[in-house]
């Protein structure tokens, strides 16, 4: 198995803080490098999701939002845990969620894993690609006044040409300025987007009222909100290589906090300014001026820069279960170039980005965020109570001084002081049992109405590998 074998090079191999001879990723960067997973999507995709679920949209923003943090916290304490109870786990840093899944369940689940995440990894790409082609056919419509045509279908092929060569370079040793420069891209796009929802003065026009809640929209709205925060796998792997691997939390806290911040401030202008006539891509519905043509470059610049550092630990768990050298080689380009290339196959297969996102989120990333951490968390808790590590654990200096500081501590800005305790209490256990239980029925019906929904726009509007004239027609809609 691949969570078995010792790491030859970490996947984020560069930081700011040395220790011997080992580069680490700094907190500042590790929140740069989880603000570059979550990318513009939550502010440019997420408005019209959440504003059609209604009155309960928000809410369910805060209460997914809120749970997505937390799930993401108890993994990071899963590691922690295991790295205290088992040496070994150091050697498993390029595969993670799966290593943590095999040392409590067994070889085989590990591997169920390992695989279930890769195609989570793999698929995730395929709305990206999506969105940023599309994105490229709105800007070469507004640049050319609808004379020159181009359609999104034709941009996903050269999209894809054009990042087979980054893919090649291995690595993403040098990943953590990509990660600032993708966060600050992000930041950007905010900024113009609010500019131009600001300035825009048919508004008034576009405004529709607020619809009232409605399951379907609910259910794929969960999936959505999950896709675009449920990045665990990518959050785990970071803190592998982290110096202070209990700091996690702090860098949780921080990138959730800027990302949802600037989601959820666009949701409330969209909302205002434009109720449900708000576009599934935001960007779409403003004012084609020159503000906003900047914005869409920084957009699919910004996808672009998540796709390339992304999809790094699929190619590299698929090069190492193939043998493939280290090195650049042809055997390399080959297997990143066709692993690419698929995914753009699959993009021209399929309808709407927002759809996609739904269904991925549900099928995949759901389970992963809201239904595996809290029972890893539990197997953890009662693999620590057994363990000799417990009794010999000594508890920071002054942390038990103040009982506020040392709940902070304990609950949001580290990890290790959960190394004094035992299985968890029957409260505890209630609220992962109700944690597993909501995620469970919360992705059952994200992937069923994502199915529905996704057959149904289909039949209305094929994908460009059916029609590529009607798929571009979807675009300007």
């Amino acid at each position: 198995m691949a969570g078995t074998r010792e790491e030859k090079r970490p996947l984020l191999a560069a930081g700011t803080e040395v220790v011997g001879r080992t580069t680490h990723l700094t907190t500042f960067f590790a929140v740069a490098c989880i603000v570059d997973q979550f990318g513009v999507n939550p502010i440019i995709v997420l408005p019209r999701a959440i504003i059609l679920c209604g009155w309960i949209g928000f809410p369910l923003a805060m209460v997914v939002f809120s749970l997505t943090i937390y799930t993401a916290m108890l993994l990071g304490r899963c590691w922690v845990i295991a790295q205290h109870v088992d040496s070994e786990m150091t050697l498993k840093i390029r595969y993670p969620y799966s290593a943590l899944a095999e040392k409590v369940w067994g070889k085989e689940v590990g591997k169920f894993i390992n695989v279930y995440i890769n195609i989570a990894i793999f698929c995730s790409n395929i709305p990206v690609l999506l969105l940023a082609s599309q994105n490229l056919q709105f800007f070469d419509g507004i640049v050319t006044k609808n004379a020159f045509n181009f359609s999104y279908c034709y941009w996903l092929v050269i999209l894809g040409i054009g990042l087979c060569p980054l893919t090649w370079l291995g690595s993403p040793k040098d990943s953590k300025w990509i990660s600032v420069v993708s966060t600050f891209l992000v930041v950007l796009t905010a900024s113009i987007t609010w500019t131009c929802m600001i300035t825009d003065d048919t508004k008034a026009v576009l405004y529709k009222e607020m619809p009232d809640p409605n399951w379907r929209i609910i259910g794929i709205t969960f999936g959505i909100l999950a896709f675009q925060f449920g990045c665990h796998p990518a959050i785990l792997t970071i803190q592998t290589d982290m110096h202070e691997k209990t700091e996690l939390a702090t860098s949780v806290l921080f990138s959730f906090l800027a990302t949802g911040g600037l989601s959820l401030i666009t949701v409330l202008a969209a909302s205002a300014m434009y109720g449900s006539g708000v576009h599934a891509n935001l960007i779409q519905g403003l004012p084609p001026t020159i503000v906003l043509q900047v914005g869409i470059i920084c957009v699919t610049l910004q996808l672009f820069l998540s796709s390339v550092v992304g999809g790094c630990s699929l190619f590299q768990d698929l090069e190492d279960k193939l043998g493939v050298p280290s090195e650049l080689c042809w055997q390399r380009c080959l297997i990143r170039s066709a692993t690419v290339m698929l995914a753009v196959l699959a993009a021209e297969m399929l309808p709407r980005f927002d759809l996609v996102m739904g269904l991925l989120g549900g099928l995949f990333t759901g389970p992963i965020t809201f239904i595996m951490p809290p029972l890893l968390y539990r197997k953890y808790r009662r693999l620590l109570a057994q363990s000799p590590v417990r009794q010999y654990y000594i508890e920071s200096p002054g942390t038990t001084r103040n009982g506020f500081s040392r709940f902070l501590k304990r609950h949001f800005f580290t990890l290790d002081v959960n190394l004094d305790e035992g299985e968890c209490t029957v409260s505890e256990s209630v609220v992962l049992s109700c944690i597993v239980l909501v995620g469970l029925c919360a992705t059952v019906s994200a992937t069923y109405f994502s199915v529905v929904g996704s057959f149904v726009r289909t039949q209305q509007v094929p994908p460009c590998i059916v029609s590529v004239d009607l798929a571009s027609f979807i675009v300007n809609k």
